[in-house]
């Protein structure tokens, strides 16, 4: 069964652009992305990948290809807001409280309810 996800407005650019040169749908353009990333994982031994990521192998250990993939993961994780943050911050601007981000990384201000 199909199901959606969401994505960055400029990753759906991409899809979009890139899917028309490859004479393929937008699904299917990232259909193939998603292939292509797990073959590129699969290349790189993953599980040594996640054991630095967890904390449980040095850094010092990996080749500087899996330094690289290994660098882009943290770098999303320190980024990347979970979905607890995200539902805090999506309730505070359906309350009208405080200022947050938009979807694009730019600074919003929203009312702020002098009652809370």
């Amino acid at each position: 069964m199909a199901k959606s996800i969401k994505l960055a407005d400029e990753i759906m650019d991409e899809l979009r652009e890139e899917s028309e040169l490859q004479s393929r749908s937008i699904s299917g353009q990232a259909t193939y992305y998603i292939r292509l990333g797990q073959a590129m994982e699969r290349s790189i031994p993953y599980q040594k990948l996640k054991q630095a990521l967890k904390g449980d192998l040095d850094t010092k250990e990996l080749s500087s290809e899996e330094l690289a993939v290994w660098n882009q993961a943290m770098f999303h994780s320190l980024t990347a807001p979970d979905e607890a943050e995200d539902a805090f911050f999506e309730d505070r601007r359906r309350r009208g409280l405080g200022v947050g981000m938009d979807e694009q990384g730019n600074i919003i201000g929203d009312r702020v309810d002098a009652a809370a």
